[in-house]
């Protein structure tokens, strides 16, 4: 039973960092429209959406694969 409990808690306290993270990623969106310069909202725009990504990462089997990488150009036309 107790197991239960703190599972049932770690959900709910899941599920609101997760609103209060979608609720941020949408008012930095829309200050970046409001003033597309405004480099602190990129910042923590970016930020925000690593933090949403972190759980899911976390999950066994997840994996993000990359491409390119670091000194390489892509050719735009």
């Amino acid at each position: 039973m107790r197991s239960q409990n703190h599972l049932l808690k770690t959900f709910q306290t899941s599920s609101k960092r997760q609103k209060k993270l979608d609720a941020a990623v949408a008012a930095y969106e829309q200050a970046i429209k409001l003033n597309p310069n405004y480099a602190n909202a990129y910042n923590n725009l970016g930020n925000a959406l690593q933090k949403k990504l972190t759980p899911i990462m976390s999950m066994p089997g997840t994996t993000i694969e990359k491409q390119g990488g670091y000194g390489q150009s892509n050719r735009i036309n």
